[in-house]
């Protein structure tokens, strides 16, 4: 069996895969670390990040200035060679999940024919915002990133002859047990209740995940200092200000949940 997880950055990708990984698929042999603003874990294959890095390299794009569907065709040659190289070389009962993967999609959805879509959908002004506090980004260009991430998600989904999911963020946060029984369902592991308790409890309460996004700011912050230390001449460069900028508006969102 073999499952692509599909969905805009901040709308639920990471969870669903870590459910799925804690239901049996195995979602990579070494998985992007976690980091603060996905303190978690994000459940990427790095095969899979660093092939999407190499794709936007090559097409001189990237994850928030996506390439458009007219240009995903026009290079779709490398895209699907390139992806043919690394499904080819797997079997058992995998998956993967990388956001930007959503946006190549017109390019591999040949490729993708017999493997069950998890589609991730949250409400668009919650992912806005989630991108403005993690990235700066403005509120409206978030929203645009969305709709373009989407379009070509629902564009696949619809057309998509296999087994296919929605999951919303919603019911993964007020009905966590019922997200993951219904996920369970889809790759056929419903009757391992065990395996269902376990992945339902990968969805934390906010307070919870609020504590860990702050003490994995806190070890940022610990870090960059001791980086100012040795080199006080680039403190005040751009990098390390937008670095400043970034954990303002983390503590500033950690506040008010608290």
């Amino acid at each position: 069996m073999r499952i692509v997880v599909i969905g805009m950055h901040r709308s639920g990708t990471s969870i669903v895969a870590k459910i799925l990984e804690q239901l049996g698929c195995n979602m990579g042999e070494s998985l992007l670390p976690s980091s603060a603003s996905n303190v978690d874990g994000h459940y990427e294959d790095l095969r899979f990040y660093e092939l999407n890095s190499l794709i936007f390299s090559r097409i001189n794009k990237s994850w928030d200035n996506p390439p458009s569907q007219r240009e995903v065709l026009e290079n779709s040659e490398l895209i699907y060679n390139l992806y043919l190289d690394e499904i080819s070389d797997r079997s058992g009962f995998w998956g993967f999940k990388e956001p930007r993967t959503s946006v190549l999609l017109p390019a591999i959805q040949d490729l993708l024919c017999d493997f069950k879509v998890v589609y991730c959908l949250r409400d668009g002004a919650d992912v806005a915002r989630s991108l403005h506090t993690r990235n700066g980004i403005d509120v409206a260009e978030g929203l645009n990133l969305k709709e373009i991430y989407d379009k070509a998600c629902s564009d696949f989904y619809e057309n998509h002859g296999g087994d296919k999911i929605k999951i919303y963020y919603s019911d993964l946060v007020s009905e966590p047990e019922e997200a993951v029984k219904k996920i369970a369902s889809f790759v056929n592991m419903a009757k391992d209740e065990s395996a269902i308790i376990n992945a339902s409890l990968i969805v934390k309460d906010k307070q919870d995940l609020s504590r860990k996004k702050f003490l994995a700011l806190i070890g940022d912050v610990f870090i960059s200092i001791k980086r100012a230390i040795k080199s006080p001449g680039l403190l005040f460069t751009k990098k390390p200000l937008n670095k400043m900028r970034y954990w303002v508006r983390n503590l500033v969102e950690i506040i008010a949940r608290r």
